[in-house]
């Protein structure tokens, strides 16, 4: 990423969601071409699948099943739009991953 303007992120903060959730964000990162939710996941081995699923098999060969991250991010990333949005005086908002 540029060490230059206008990129900017932010890296593990939290915030609460008009809906009263509180939600982590691992990466914040703010591009010319728009602003990107990142979620970090600290897995070891191979990972599969799509969808609803997703199953890691770690490099001792054991497997582990995990809900898509993505769903989250996707909630995250609207919530969030959804309180900036409010700061700037701006109804609904529209985000995308």
């Amino acid at each position: 990423m540029p060490d230059e303007e206008p990129w900017r992120a932010w890296s593990n903060f939290t915030f609460t969601s008009n809906s009263g959730h509180v939600r982590e964000v691992d990466l914040l990162v703010v591009t010319p071409t728009g602003v990107f939710l990142v979620e970090l996941k600290d897995w070891h081995g191979s990972v599969h699948g799509g969808g609803n699923g997703w199953v890691q098999t770690t490099p001792n060969g054991t497997t582990r099943r995990h809900g898509n991250p993505r769903h989250l991010a996707n909630q995250k990333a609207k919530e969030l739009a959804g309180l900036i949005n409010g700061v700037a005086g701006r109804p609904g908002g529209r985000s995308r991953i």
